[in-house]
């Protein structure tokens, strides 16, 4: 089953209607010939899912697509989990691997993303109107109803003193930690339901920024087992691993 977004202007609750526009419509009606009695999700990405069905579709005028459904279902935060994952993101060298990071972590159930910049990131900058998009689809994927929210780049004491005084528990995964103080192990011990995960860039933290993360701003160091893992793989793979969890309180 198809999904789309949808604007919630153009939903309707007293007819029991919405109509899909622009270019999901498009989509809808030109690319995947959606037609009368089809069954399609839409997505507010605001908190609201809905279960339709294909009125009419088609072009009422040109360059411009509806398609027309009624509302079978209403699914209010449709596959959002409970718990608040954030993730901390070192800027990747290059933007397709930040890229496929959003799109997974997305796909798994993250709240939200923070990409940053540390002694190690060669770049400080990211193409954030891509990334909004790449999570726009992700969340389609997995109808999901609620986009998570994307930050702008920022440094590496910031994003922590942000999370500091959002009152989340601060969890940096590096190689240094010992294996036995696993990411799993340090989240069967925590009854915060909100966390941040912290994944450096490809030359990961220094040890400076360890010490800076743990002494000044509480972040318990983890680890993700023996194995130096690339960003793009630690990062999907804690999330994953908090998810998985299921740590909430």
């Amino acid at each position: 089953m198809e999904c789309f977004i949808v604007q919630e202007s153009d939903i309707d609750l007293a007819s029991k209607t919405l109509t899909l526009r622009g270019d999901e419509a498009r989509h809808a009606v030109r690319v995947l010939r959606i037609s009368e009695g089809e069954q399609l999700m839409a997505t507010t990405l605001q908190g609201f899912c809905y279960k339709v069905k294909c009125i009419r579709s088609g072009q009422p005028a040109k360059n411009e697509w509806a398609c027309e459904c009624a509302i079978e279902e209403i699914l209010l935060e449709h596959n959002e989990p409970l718990i608040d994952i954030q993730l901390i993101q070192g800027i990747t060298q290059q933007q397709s691997k930040l890229e496929e990071i959003a799109e997974k972590v997305t796909e798994i159930g993250i709240k939200s993303l923070v990409p940053i910049y540390s002694r190690r990131t060669e770049k400080k900058t990211v193409n954030l109107e891509r990334l909004e998009r790449i999570i726009q689809t992700a969340c389609k994927q997995t109808y999901r109803a609620r986009m998570p929210r994307l930050f702008e780049a920022t440094n590496f004491r910031d994003a922590l003193q942000k999370a500091k005084d959002d009152h989340r528990t601060i969890i940096l995964l590096h190689e240094s930690a010992p294996v036995e103080s696993s990411l799993l192990h340090n989240l069967k011990n925590k009854k915060n339901n909100a966390i941040s995960l912290v994944i450096g860039p490809e030359g990961g933290f220094d040890e400076s920024e360890v010490l800076l993360a743990s002494s000044e701003f509480g972040a318990l160091v983890v680890s993700l087992g023996e194995r130096r893992l690339r960003a793009e793989t630690a990062a999907i793979s804690a999330v994953a691993i908090a998810m998985a969890a299921g740590f909430s309180s």
